[in-house]
């Protein structure tokens, strides 16, 4: 890194020093999980289409509180989205593999803007 002179895996290795930096995976996936005690129509609409058009593993988790009539206390959960089928989604999600390095890049905007339309535009 610029600021220390240490790469990436030697600051990690000096803060984080009960993790193993070879099986280290960080953002392989980011999720979305609201959570209320009711939802509106048009939201659970927008969470099945961003998750149907764009891949954003999005969801709603619905709580319910109930007293049965020996006192007991349940607390339920309902998803709009099932969890089968968002592992499903997790599993098929486009993953970005970007190699990193210590070293600045020194790319002028045009040619910059043009590798990152490139990259994300693999399949």
């Amino acid at each position: 890194m610029a600021q220390t002179g240490k790469s990436l895996d030697e600051v990690l290795s000096a803060y984080f020093t009960a993790v193993d930096l070879e099986n280290l995976k960080i953002n392989q996936a980011q999720r979305i999980v609201l959570v209320g005690f009711a939802i509106e129509s048009s939201l659970e609409r927008m969470i099945q289409w961003l998750s149907d058009h764009f891949g954003v593993n999005v969801n709603a988790v619905l709580l319910g509180y109930v007293r049965t009539s020996g006192g007991n206390e349940l607390l339920t959960r309902t998803s709009i989205i099932s969890d089968e089928l968002e592992q499903e989604r997790v599993q098929k999600q486009k993953k970005f593999l970007i190699s990193m390095s210590d070293e600045p890049g020194e790319y002028d905007m045009e040619t910059l803007t043009k590798l990152l339309k490139d990259y994300l535009g693999r399949p």
